[in-house]
């Protein structure tokens, strides 16, 4: 039989995604077995307390708390990280502050804290954190929704690290669409980022002017560019290179 080069190939490929994909349902469907006979496995409260081994029997507790959402049984556990574990796995389901307080170890009580400030969009959980860092990823993360829908700059002040500080102001700078803003960043770069997303927002390309790294400056133009379908604009690009690919992008009507 004669088989061209270029079927033959096909005929391999398609050989090889079909075994690929057996392969793979096969895989999934033992793996989900497994899994289930693992649940099925463990356990009952009963099977937990009549254990011997306190390691095994903690971890026991940790993991039907959890799947129970039941708080008592974090109660059971003697060793005090699984038991902190449990704490901060219901009170973040739960979102229950109150659990995050029963947590010794700092650094698990403020990720606890953190977690349902984000959820739950309130800042004012974002100050009961106790680490600094952690502290200003709490307001980043809340920051969001809160600092730009509110547009309001207080928030971003609370960030006492300096690039979370920009980025916040860099939000809320687009939002507002107000170049002003930018101009309280202190690094030159996220500055430069907020000058073009500004730009864009308001597809001002002569906001991009005021960027001071011609990459960022070339990449401005480029992107106005191309939402206005302006040739002209193109025309401002430096660089050889980023202005063929502008040309190129609204010809093909990118």
């Amino acid at each position: 039989m004669n088989i061209s080069k270029k079927r033959l190939t096909a005929i391999i490929i398609i050989l090889i995604i079909t075994f690929l994909v057996v392969g793979g349902i096969v895989f999934v469907k033992m793996a989900g077995k497994k899994i289930k006979e693992e649940t099925i496995e463990i356990k009952t409260l009963s099977d937990c307390d009549n254990m011997t081994n306190q390691h095994d029997k903690d971890y026991c507790y940790k993991d039907i708390a959890i799947a129970q959402n039941n708080l008592s049984i974090c109660d059971k556990i003697t060793n005090q990280d699984y038991k902190d574990d449990c704490y901060k796995y219901i009170a973040m389901d739960k979102q229950d502050l109150s659990i995050c307080d029963k947590i010794t170890d700092e650094h698990d009580k403020d990720y606890c804290y953190k977690d349902i400030a984000i959820a739950k969009q309130d800042l004012s959980i974002c100050d009961r954190l106790t680490n600094q860092d952690d502290k200003d990823g709490c307001y980043l993360g809340v920051f969001m929704p809160q600092a730009i829908a509110q547009q309001d700059l207080s928030i971003c002040d609370k960030i006492t690290s300096q690039s979370y500080k920009d980025s916040c102001y860099s939000g809320v700078a687009e939002a507002q669409q107000d170049l002003s803003i930018c101009d309280k960043i202190t690094n030159q770069t996220p500055k430069d980022y907020c000058y073009s997303d500004v730009a864009r927002a308001k597809q001002d390309p002569s906001i991009c002017d005021e960027i001071t790294n011609q990459d960022y400056k070339n990449e401005c133009y480029l992107l106005i560019a191309t939402d206005q379908k302006d040739f002209s604009i193109c025309d401002k690009i430096m660089d050889q290179d980023y202005k063929d690919g502008c040309y190129f992008f609204i010809e093909r009507g990118d």
